[in-house]
């Protein structure tokens, strides 16, 4: 169950891309196919040219999820999102063409971008079969409380495609049947719950009969990426302490970064917040700003800014969630909310150093008070700084009820026990595709 490794859609998609680039090229200029074409030799940079493509298309596949689960057990989605892929390196090296002057064999470069999806997808499908082949259903005995059963059906049941399972409730690991020849056994045990040494001892021996043993929270981690508060106990409070996050990079690398991106972003985006703020100055009544109380790091207030996109009375005193349809939203704050232009006064936030560019978003007391009065995991949150994007919201729709909140927790979660630059390069990626789509957003 476990071998699954991203890493090697990765490697492939770059070597096919290499090799379709290095096929129409050698189609394209063989005097046998198009003999009224001069011929062109393959020569090392265009080699290194064609690394750059897939260089390119694999950080576009990346920004559109197609590394996903989900997404390479199914077809439909990675097709059309491959092919935004390939359009948005397309638009790329023609600009970066266009700069240089360069002759790109144009020819070969777009007939090698419509090409590419295809061997991507068949390849994705090949390579997932493969990794994930099993000769029989795969039985799961569980050990552990009844509400994390629940949960656990809830997750396995939406990839039930990649992992066929059933899961056999136990009260006691002699319970488990033991006949590793005949099927694929695996015991999944509840965090929260203590064990005896001579239940360990049973559970040890089984797995030198051909077992598989994890943690429960191993499941959500491995097929949502996800860590529901629900499945974190008193004896893992250590997961989210403040000595295994305030790490160099959290606090030094990373606020480099946020300070030179917020500065670049405000100067080539100043048009369109100018335009922005002009349009809702001129379509309804009110302040063009909206300033709101949030809670950031280490549970220290701060005031965020915002395009106004509701009516001036919205709340009336009151913290209310947004939900679908929510007749406070203005005409225009229906058009730059799902695609996020209402978050970018938030740039100075995150100059300021209130905010980072990757973390979760910040949350108003009441909100907070409420959330956290039934899921206090909540409050870990506040251990890093708070941003204007994050993993929850790239994984997750917009939450409109606690029950919600506490589902984004899971990834918030997630977040900061995996915090790393190359994570938020990730979320930064995903977030193109989220924007996109108009997900997460009402």
């Amino acid at each position: 169950m476990f071998n699954f490794k991203r890493y090697f859609f990765y490697i492939s998609d770059f070597i096919f891309a290499i090799l379709t680039f290095t096929a129409v090229f050698k189609l394209r200029y063989s005097s046998l196919f198009f003999p009224a074409v001069g011929t062109r030799e393959l020569s090392y940079l265009n080699i290194l040219i064609f690394c750059g493509y897939a260089l390119t298309i694999l950080i576009f596949n990346t920004a559109m999820k197609l590394y996903e689960l989900n997404r390479l057990s199914r077809g439909k989605d990675s097709f059309v999102n491959g092919y935004i892929s390939v359009i948005a390196c397309a638009f790329t090296w023609t600009f970066i063409f266009y700069i240089s002057k360069y002759d790109f064999a144009r020819f070969v470069f777009f007939s090698s971008l419509i090409i590419i999806p295809i061997v991507q997808i068949i390849s994705h499908k090949l390579i997932f079969k493969i990794m994930t082949r099993r000769n029989h259903q795969t039985k799961i005995y569980y050990l552990g409380t009844k509400k994390n059963l629940n949960l656990i059906n809830e997750l396995l049941n939406q990839y039930n495609d990649i992992l066929p399972s059933k899961i056999i409730e136990i009260s006691s690991v002699k319970e488990i049947n033991i006949n590793p020849k005949k099927e694929n056994h695996l015991i999944v045990i509840d965090p929260c719950i203590s064990l005896k040494n001579e239940e360990l001892s049973v559970i040890y021996e089984y797995e030198l009969n051909g077992y598989k043993l994890c943690n429960a929270a191993d499941l959500f981690e491995y097929f949502d990426q996800c860590l529901p508060s629900e499945l974190i106990c008193e004896t893992q409070m250590e997961l989210f302490s403040s000595y295994r996050i305030q790490t160099s990079y959290n606090r030094i690398f990373k606020r480099f970064g946020d300070i030179f991106i917020s500065l670049f972003l405000l100067i080539i985006l100043s048009p369109l917040i100018l335009i922005t703020a002009l349009l809702i100055k001129i379509t309804s009544k009110g302040p063009v700003f909206y300033h709101q109380k949030r809670i950031g790091l280490y549970n220290k207030e701060f005031v965020m800014h915002k395009f106004r996109t509701m009516k001036t009375d919205a709340e009336k005193g009151k913290a209310m969630l947004t939900v679908k349809g929510d007749t406070r939203i203005t005409a225009i704050g229906k058009i730059i909310r799902p695609i996020r232009i209402d978050e970018l006064p938030q740039l100075i936030n995150i100059l300021k150093g209130e905010m980072s560019f990757i973390g979760p978003r910040p949350e108003r007391r009441e909100l907070m008070e409420k959330i956290t009065a039934e899921h206090p995991l909540f409050y870990k949150r506040l251990l890093v700084k708070p941003g204007l994007t994050g993993w929850a919201q790239v994984k997750f729709q917009y939450a409109n009820s606690i029950e919600e909140m506490n589902k984004k927790l899971s990834y918030d979660l997630y977040y900061i026990k995996s915090i790393s630059l190359l994570f938020d390069l990730k979320i930064l990626l995903y977030t193109i595709e989220t924007v996109i789509f108009k997900r997460g957003a009402l």
